[in-house]
């Protein structure tokens, strides 16, 4: 009997710990909410190659699709100051959302 009390706890720590990554690795939903929302004034956000002509920013799927992109990449990314980006502060899921769907464009087709 305690056997299979301690193999139910265990199984329960396992999916308590696998879900964690999970919640860590992002919505690509609400990435695409927030880009939409905060990003899409001077990137193009959807899938397609263009730069904006008006702040020569690349567009989401360029940025995806840079040598060594990665989630990480563009989370730190994210949080370090760029001479063409406004000063703002993303917040960390916001951020963590925001890569996973960038890095959802990649091997898209373009529109």
């Amino acid at each position: 009997m305690k056997t299979s009390y301690l193999l139910l706890i265990t199984l329960i720590l396992a999916l308590a710990c696998a879900a964690v990554p999970a919640a860590l690795a992002g919505s690509v939903f609400q990435g695409h909410a927030y880009a939409v929302r905060m990003c899409a004034e001077c990137h193009s956000v959807e899938a397609t190659n263009e730069i904006e002509p008006l702040f020569d920013v690349p567009s989401f799927y360029v940025i995806a699709h840079m040598p060594g992109m990665s989630k990480l990449a563009i989370s730190v990314w994210l949080r370090t100051s760029h001479d063409k980006m406004p000063d703002f502060i993303i917040p960390r899921q916001d951020r963590e959302n925001l890569a996973a769907y960038i890095m959802s464009l990649k091997g898209k087709r373009l529109r």
